[in-house]
């Protein structure tokens, strides 16, 4: 059965990356949908309210659907095969 899933978390220092295997998450879509959040306070991601949590690794199946005590905000990113690149400027 499919169903929209929120994973997570990555801690990646500003201005570094960390290279996410999409052909490993077997995703079904050429979309994902990203939150991220700096020491700051800073957020990135304005739309589709999903699910998640304040920190701790997780795997949320129907993350769209779910009553969670917890939803954040994401913003698509549309992908393709070979790398994709995404930059948060802190």
């Amino acid at each position: 059965e499919q169903c929209w899933i929120s994973r997570g978390w990555r801690n990646i220092p500003a201005y570094g990356n960390n290279p996410i295997n999409l052909d490993e998450l077997n995703m079904g879509s050429t979309t994902m949908y990203f939150h991220a959040e700096n020491k700051f306070g800073k957020n990135w991601g304005s739309t589709n309210g999903f699910c998640s949590n304040n920190g701790d690794k997780m795997r949320i199946l129907y993350a769209d659907q779910a009553n969670c005590k917890i939803k954040k905000n994401y913003d698509p990113f549309n992908t393709s095969s070979g790398q994709n690149l995404y930059t948060f400027n802190p």
